[in-house]
């Protein structure tokens, strides 16, 4: 019976996002909950909380009933389950999609003929994540240059460089905003009914930050390290730091697959810059193509990816990406 009931939650969240048009948006799911903003929806910015099957048995959730609207939407299966919403929105400073290039990020990949969710990297199958037997080689910074050297390279980058830039991870700013793991009634559902405009206000900013703020010394330092090497950068970040430096940078989730794997098969190490696991399953797809590929991880910590033939050069991506840059 309760895997019966995951079961329909799950239907139930594909369904969710599939009803979302094509326009950008970041949403967090949880136990029956689902909370989705719009950052460049046309001319506002907005943000809903919703509830899958009924309202929470809660007494403040109660006391505020009359504010959620209630529709009726139907899972992929054609199974129909009851959503209750609440939405805010304002109007937003922030340029519509049209008017800024390359803006589109956090952008899913719908199927128009089933109806659900389909990320681009659901294609690649499972992504690495191997236990604690596994021990990867440390690497030097001078031996890391030697070995990248006459090698066909890709650079893949996670939301550190974006972090150190003042952009807050997506789960450093669910935290931030009160969202809790295994709670339907966490401090941000009642943040949300007490203070919404503050919450939004809070997402503006930080999506402002990714989209329109300038690139660090660092990431620039990345940015001519990629045209040294001639290596290509895939990123799924919403941010637009790096791609304001001028270099190209593929978005894995809005990318064509086709073109992605096309990538990976002519490559022989992944340089990996800040990025702790392996969600776009591309390391996984680089492993399947290219079973004698090695990966190279610039992190402070051993990422959970790295195999016991790959490296890693334990260091702060702030002091690692220009001594890699140095002749």
């Amino acid at each position: 019976m309760q895997k019966a009931f995951w079961v329909f939650c799950f239907f139930c969240l594909s369904s969710l996002v599939a009803a979302e048009n094509e326009s950008n948006y970041e949403h967090y799911f949880g136990e029956n909950k689902a909370v989705i903003f719009h950052y460049l929806k046309p001319g506002q910015a907005s943000a809903r909380l919703e509830f899958l099957g009924q309202l929470p048995d809660d007494s403040l959730i109660q006391e505020n009933k009359n504010r959620f609207s209630q529709t009726t939407r139907m899972t992929a299966e054609g199974m129909p389950y009851q959503v209750f919403s609440l939405e805010i929105s304002r109007p937003s400073d922030m340029p519509s999609p049209s008017l800024c290039e390359g803006c589109k990020r956090q952008q899913m990949k719908f199927a128009e003929d089933q109806k659900t969710l389909l990320p681009v990297y659901l294609t690649y199958g499972e992504g690495r994540n191997f236990m604690s037997e596994q021990r990867p080689q440390n690497i030097s910074i001078a031996s890391c240059k030697a070995f990248l050297q006459n090698k066909k390279c890709l650079i893949v980058v996670g939301t550190a460089l974006a972090e150190h830039a003042g952009v807050a991870t997506r789960s450093h700013f669910a935290s931030e905003i009160g969202l809790e793991k295994g709670k339907t009634v966490d401090l941000f559902v009642r943040r949300f009914l007490s203070e919404p405009e503050l919450i939004l206000q809070e997402y503006i900013e930080r999506t402002e930050k990714g989209l329109f703020g300038e690139p660090t010394p660092v990431i620039r330092d990345l940015a001519q390290l990629s045209t040294r090497l001639d290596a290509p950068i895939f990123t799924c970040n919403f941010d637009q730091l790096i791609q304001k430096t001028g270099v190209p940078v593929i978005d894995v989730l809005g990318g064509k697959t086709k073109a992605i794997e096309e990538v990976l098969q002519n490559i022989d190490v992944i340089l990996t810059i800040g990025l702790n696991r392996d969600p776009e399953r591309v390391l996984a797809h680089f492993k399947y193509v290219n079973p004698k590929g090695t990966i190279v991880a610039v992190d402070l910590k051993r990422p959970c990816y790295l195999g016991d033939e790959d490296f890693l050069l334990s260091m702060d991506l702030r002091e690692a990406i220009p001594e890699l840059l140095k002749d």
